[in-house]
């Protein structure tokens, strides 16, 4: 996978040369709750970061109240600028919040897998997208590299750096927890699509930590059986549904998780 990964540079060194720098010292990476969808973003320095996904499933102002969440959390954090948004698919859940963040936030490159920008579904005027492959390597300035994990689609990423490591899961499969496991991550995050599949064993993934996605409370999530299964892995697991967003930091090797906010409601 390392050979991959560093094959993948080339791909997009045109969009991330001016971000190259030296390995962070930490992690530090925001789960929004953005309801029945999903949202990361990956801090950087100096108020920058990546976003990957902004969208939610529901009504036609699901979206709109996804771009709402992500927004408070990039003003919390502090950030004022998006060095880069990542899609990974053109589902509702993951891109119905895109057209209104494009407006909003501006974000400087645009990324997406191959699936979504062959889909028809992501906003085309007056924007530019850049294919995003499965082992493309991108460095955010200050933040941890961040490897696309995946075999052809993208399915997650790879957050590294010298405190720890961070995998993020869009798609739960039994090869996406193979490649995972790899990499013996201190914290699993597994995104909305992925908080819904059953039938996936975790295998060798034993993190100190992971975060579900449920998008909704405790009483109306269908678990699919990832929470007992990620407590007989993990040390602490955490849930959108039921704790709000959450902010994880990984810094000399310690992690701290805290929640920001209450569960955002069903749409």
């Amino acid at each position: 996978m390392r050979g991959a990964a560093a094959a993948g540079i080339a791909a997009v060194a045109s969009v991330w040369i001016w971000a190259l720098a030296p390995g962070a010292s930490s992690v530090r990476v925001d789960c929004v709750n953005v309801g029945a969808g999903a949202c990361w973003i990956v801090r950087g320095t100096e108020g920058r970061a990546v976003m990957i996904n902004c969208g939610a499933e529901g009504s036609d102002s699901a979206g709109r109240s996804a771009v709402a969440a992500a927004s408070s959390a990039l003003a919390r954090a502090g950030i004022n600028r998006v060095d880069a948004l990542v899609v990974t698919r053109a589902e509702p859940d993951a891109v119905s919040g895109v057209q209104e963040l494009l407006r909003q936030v501006k974000p400087v490159h645009l990324l997406a897998s191959p699936g979504a920008m062959l889909s028809g579904r992501l906003p085309s005027q007056g924007v530019r997208w850049e294919r995003l492959s499965s082992g493309s390597v991108l460095r955010l300035s200050g933040g941890p590299m961040i490897t696309v994990l995946g075999q052809g689609e993208t399915e997650g990423f790879l957050l590294e750096s010298a405190a720890g490591s961070v995998v993020l899961l869009d798609n739960l499969t039994h090869a996406s927890v193979e490649q995972a496991a790899q990499f013996d991550p201190d914290v699993l995050v597994l995104g909305y699509r992925a908080s819904r599949t059953g039938g996936v064993s975790l295998g060798r993934l034993t993190p100190r930590a992971a975060v579900l996605t449920s998008g909704r409370s405790r009483q109306t999530w269908a678990d699919y059986g990832l929470s007992r299964s990620l407590r007989g892995a993990a040390r602490r697991v955490y849930n959108t549904g039921v704790d709000g967003g959450v902010v994880i930091q990984l810094r000399r090797g310690d992690i701290r998780i805290v929640s920001a906010g209450p569960p955002a409601p069903d749409r």
